[in-house]
């Protein structure tokens, strides 16, 4: 009898606990699973990088916001208090880094369900991204935040790392009486970097030359199933909402690298694929700035091949604005013209005998 009782004392116990345990992490609900930011109550969006992924969805789906900022993680620098400010408009900053095509596009459908009110979505394209294969994804991604099953929550509720890092920064934040992260400060590793030629060679492990790869039929149709799945259908899918999508300008490193790998042609190719499937649609505005070429071949405006500094952050910003850089049926071709004789005729080697 004793050990029945002391069975159904230690499962009592044991199951207030954890009731306890799962309302508080409810109601703090660092991630924003369950609820967007309290009034009145601080949050903390804790470092990047992998925390991202885990952030994101939430912000996405239950933040109060009317445009987004989205790409991997040369976006990741972009301030969303600039957006608001040129387009008068609320804007949250959700980017991902090391993010693939599918993982940010998916994001974006996700968001888009649980919020009627979005009206544009600013979206960083990566280059090189786009000759992967179409359902390329990181690894492990918390897929319990994103999907609807009550069951598997406890990954969240019970999660160690939850409640030592994110949880306790949100309580700390609250006992401090500290302000919010913004979507200026989230995910931004300005602070930590060094934008330098110096800097940038030293983090290009240049490659050996390599042959040219023959653009065959199944290269081509892996590009445009990319395109198709993870760019055109969302933006098809919602011809009420403002695309703004861009090339992210990477360094001249990173010409050569595709150079000495002998996919340049390729990714040239990619590109124009991507505008001409983009162009039919009326909802969407496309920008291209390989051929600021001053500032690519600069590189005092990066930090390794492809992420730049701040500053080109901003002038991105700046130009979607005035509508400098976009590209249309008009100009598509002459601006594919003019990037490709620069980049298939640059002097590369000059970079490294200097």
């Amino acid at each position: 009898m004793k050990s029945k009782k002391w069975f159904l004392t230690t499962l009592g116990i044991t199951m207030a606990v954890l009731v306890a345990m799962a309302a508080v992490m409810v109601y703090i609900d660092p991630y924003f699973h369950y609820h967007g930011p309290v009034e009145g109550r601080p949050y903390a969006l804790y470092g990047g990088g992998a925390y991202e992924k885990y952030y994101n969805d939430g912000i996405g789906k239950h933040f109060e916001y009317d445009a987004m900022i989205t790409g991997s993680s040369v976006t990741e620098n972009f301030r969303a208090s600039q957006v608001e400010s040129l387009w008068q408009c609320k804007a949250v900053k959700t980017c991902f880094a090391g993010g693939t095509l599918r993982e940010v596009d998916e994001h974006v459908k996700r968001s888009l369900a649980a919020n009627d009110g979005v009206k544009m979505i600013i979206r960083g394209i990566d280059e090189n991204k786009l000759l992967s294969d179409k359902d390329v994804m990181p690894s492990a991604p918390p897929t319990y935040l994103y999907d609807n099953n009550p069951l598997n929550d406890v990954n969240y509720i019970f999660n160690k790392d939850t409640w030592l890092t994110p949880l306790r920064r949100d309580i700390q934040f609250m006992r401090d009486g500290r302000s919010s992260t913004d979507f200026d400060q989230y995910s931004n590793w300005t602070i930590k970097a060094t934008f330098s030629k110096e800097k940038t060679l030293a983090q290009y492990p240049r490659p050996d030359r390599q042959a040219e790869t023959a653009y065959t039929q199944e290269i081509h149709d892996r590009i445009q199933a990319n395109i198709d799945q993870n760019i055109v259908a969302t933006i098809r899918d919602n011809p009420d909402i403002t695309f703004y999508y861009f090339f992210t300008p990477s360094s001249i490193c990173q010409w050569d690298e595709w150079n000495r790998q002998g996919v340049l042609k390729i990714q040239l190719e990619a590109e124009r694929m991507m505008i001409e499937s983009l162009l039919p649609y009326s909802n969407v505005k496309i920008y291209g700035f390989s051929d600021r070429f001053d500032m690519i071949t600069d590189l005092d405006n990066y930090m390794d091949k492809e992420h730049f500094s701040d500053e080109i952050n901003d002038r991105i910003i700046d130009w979607i604005h005035q509508d400098a850089g976009r590209l249309t049926k008009d100009n598509y071709i002459q601006y594919i013209n003019a990037i490709s004789q620069f980049y298939t005729s640059y002097d590369y080697e000059g970079i490294f005998n200097e």
